[in-house]
């Protein structure tokens, strides 16, 4: 008879416990759990009296509480990627917890450019090489937020997946993922397009043993010598994303001096035209 009462006893004080365990709400999780890089979401529940959100790591961290978190919305970054969020909610006495919500975010491959039409690749002037009249395309990756880039500028009107080449010229491009437009990315190289004459039977074949450079990897000056005493008409220093840094113009002389200057140690690209010819080269700036 003992052993009866106690264990009424011991049963009555589990169902209240249950009883009180037993909300008559629950609460849920909505927001964006999916998110670009850089981006912002912000998780909320329904309306109640009080709040505190809590998180593990993924896939099976401890729980955390997330001090000051006592809002009904919670804001997060890409930054607090890869966790379960959920919040215990309050109301008339009652604490119940939602459903966990993972917050995951986008990856994406680093864009690239393929490209087609007639054209050669130059081993000589490290660089496209396109005939007059013939046209090269550039077909970028990313399909979001495109801008193409000539010499360092953007191209007016250029914003396609596709660019038309017929002129000489240092081309990049930017652009982002379809999912998240601002998320935007450079290529990272610069393309080196050359257009020459293949009709002309005396057109001359540019290559670098004409022109001498000294000394490289050099600090403060630059000397570009053209050997065969062909007049420089003009010189331009890009950095490996085909951005102008500086120009000179040579008036003439076969023989330019080259202020390196303020210039971060480095690779750039000189590029050289003279009588038509456009040469290319890499200059290490130390």
């Amino acid at each position: 008879m003992k052993f009866s009462s106690i264990f009424s006893i011991i049963s009555c004080w589990v169902l209240a416990i249950a009883a009180q365990a037993q909300c008559s709400f629950s609460p849920t999780v909505t927001g964006d759990s999916l998110l670009c890089p850089f981006d912002t979401t912000v998780f909320t529940t329904q309306e109640y009296d009080s709040y505190q959100w809590y998180r593990r790591v993924y896939p099976d961290g401890s729980p955390e509480l997330i001090p000051g978190a006592t809002e009904q919305a919670l804001t997060l970054t890409d930054a607090d990627l890869l966790y379960y969020y959920w919040v215990e909610a309050t109301d008339a006495g009652c604490t119940e917890a939602s459903p966990e919500v993972l917050l995951d975010g986008y990856a994406f491959l680093l864009p690239f450019v393929s490209h087609t039409g007639e054209y050669e690749f130059d081993p000589n002037l490290e660089a496209f090489k396109i005939c007059a009249g013939d046209t090269m395309f550039l077909h970028f990756s990313y399909p979001a937020s495109i801008t193409w880039f000539k010499n360092g500028a953007p191209i007016p009107g250029e914003t396609s997946t596709t660019l038309a080449i017929t002129e000489s010229g240092a081309y990049t491009v930017e652009g982002a993922p379809g999912l998240c437009p601002d998320f935007i990315l450079s290529l990272g190289i610069v393309l080196d397009v050359v257009v020459v004459n293949c009709t002309s039977p005396v057109t001359p074949e540019p290559v670098l043993s004409q022109i001498s450079i000294y000394p490289n990897p050099a600090n403060g000056w630059l000397t570009v010598e053209s050997k065969d005493d062909q007049s420089l008409q003009q010189l331009e220093l890009l950095t490996t994303t085909g951005q102008l840094v500086r120009r000179f113009h040579a008036n003439g002389d076969a023989v330019q001096q080259v202020s390196l200057q303020g210039l971060p140690g480095g690779v750039y690209f000189l590029r050289m035209q003279r009588a038509g010819e456009v040469i290319v080269s890499k200059v290490v700036v130390e």
